[in-house]
């Protein structure tokens, strides 16, 4: 949920790096999939699992707040393309096409962020 709700909001903004922190990730989480979503859950999703497995890094100088690493898109994408025959999630078409050319981008968003911004745009 938490990896879903980060790269919609990547996508949205794909020049820049998108780094939220754990409350407006929370309310990502409860507005789009209507459940409460405690802080003790939140922290052990960002934390202990998202972020211990390189799915998500909190960048530097940034604090508290984290941001997709290429291998969370991966994560996501591949997710979506195993379960795009079982259920009604929705993917893009161009998915199957493109799946490394987003992964590559992400990787390039990390490359060029210094400082605490974005180098390119």
């Amino acid at each position: 949920m938490v990896m879903n709700c980060l790269w919609a909001k990547q996508r949205l903004n794909p020049n820049k790096l998108v780094i939220l922190g754990g409350s407006a990730i929370n309310e990502m989480v409860e507005q789009e999939y209507s459940l409460h979503y405690p802080k003790e859950m939140r922290r052990h999703d960002l934390e202990d699992c998202l972020e211990r497995n390189g799915y998500v890094e909190r960048p530097a100088y940034e604090g508290a707040q984290f941001a997709l690493t290429p291998r969370g898109v991966a994560r996501v994408l591949f997710f979506k393309r195993m379960f795009a025959g079982m259920s009604d999630v929705e993917i893009d078409e161009d998915l199957d096409h493109h799946i490394l050319s987003h992964i590559y981008r992400q990787a390039d968003i990390w490359a060029q962020y210094r400082d605490g911004k974005a180098v390119c745009a």
